[in-house]
């Protein structure tokens, strides 16, 4: 049977990647054009276009499955990410820039999964934040670096919870004594606290971009102990998490048994399709 191109509407509920076919209307204002084979499977390249039929996406397929680099481009025309997949999963390292074409975040992924290092990139170029993860968690080293490259935060992560110490240094590398705000990368949000010889003690309070307070907490000798609450845009409490001395003990979720705590920002990718 000879192949035929078919224009299929897709949604799209964010410009990182496409989601399930929709074939009645166009949604959030993305739209797919590919072909089809004789199996009725999607075939070479397909490219996405928004409502005034400006491109916006390009990726390919090999059976039926999204193969090969997908790549979302910005109004300029600019590519803002190149995200590669095998067989349908995102596998390896996704990249995003900005507008001017700057590489600001990178993401590792294996299977589908974040797995590896996460990285945000500041505007001179040099790492901000380094994250690593393992299947699909946050699982292992945290580090900040100040724009001269010295360190700024150390800290862990053990299968999504908060683990161990955090330790802080100014741009000198000295060991930070007094209240400190953390600006977490691409506008994502930040958090105060207050240290002593490095270690934060007290409250800890983390805020959106917009000011909202996402999550209150309590640090003992640079170590997350006792109860962390965690705040919807309403202000209303929807996850607990204790810690005992640096080691998560349990959670509880409004509705369900908890989970994961979600990453005290917000640069999170959409679901895999």
């Amino acid at each position: 049977m000879r192949a035929s191109t078919i224009i299929f509407l897709v949604l799209a509920s964010s410009q990182l990647h496409a989601q399930h076919l929709d074939t009645t209307e166009v949604k959030n204002g993305v739209y797919w054009i590919f072909t089809r084979g004789k199996y009725g499977r999607p075939i070479g390249e397909g490219v996405a276009y928004d409502t005034t039929g400006r491109t916006v996406g390009r990726e390919t397929y090999r059976n039926g499955r999204t193969h090969g680099q997908l790549v979302w481009y910005h109004r300029n025309g600019k590519i803002m990410w190149t995200v590669p997949y095998e067989q349908g999963f995102r596998s390896g390292i996704a990249i995003q820039y900005d507008s001017l074409g700057s590489k600001i975040h990178s993401i590792t992924f294996r299977k589908g999964l974040k797995h590896g290092p996460e990285l945000y990139f500041q505007q001179n170029g040099r790492v901000h934040y380094r994250i690593e993860h393992r299947n699909g968690h946050m699982h292992g080293r945290l580090t900040s670096y100040h724009p001269n490259g010295r360190v700024e935060w150390t800290g862990g992560f053990r299968d999504g919870e908060m683990h161990g110490e955090r330790v802080l240094r100014d741009s000198t590398g000295t060991l930070h004594t007094g209240d400190y705000l953390t600006t977490f990368p691409m506008g994502m949000g930040r958090y105060s606290v207050t240290c002593t010889e490095g270690r934060p003690q007290g409250k800890l309070i983390m805020q959106r971009n917009d000011s909202t307070v996402s999550c209150t907490g309590w640090y003992t000798d640079g170590c997350p102990n006792g109860e962390f609450l965690y705040y919807d845009r309403k202000d209303e409490v929807y996850r607990k998490a204790y810690f005992e001395n640096g080691v998560f003990v349990r959670s509880t979720r409004r509705g369900n048994d908890g989970g994961h705590t979600p990453q005290p920002y917000e640069g999170r990718l959409p679901e895999e399709r």
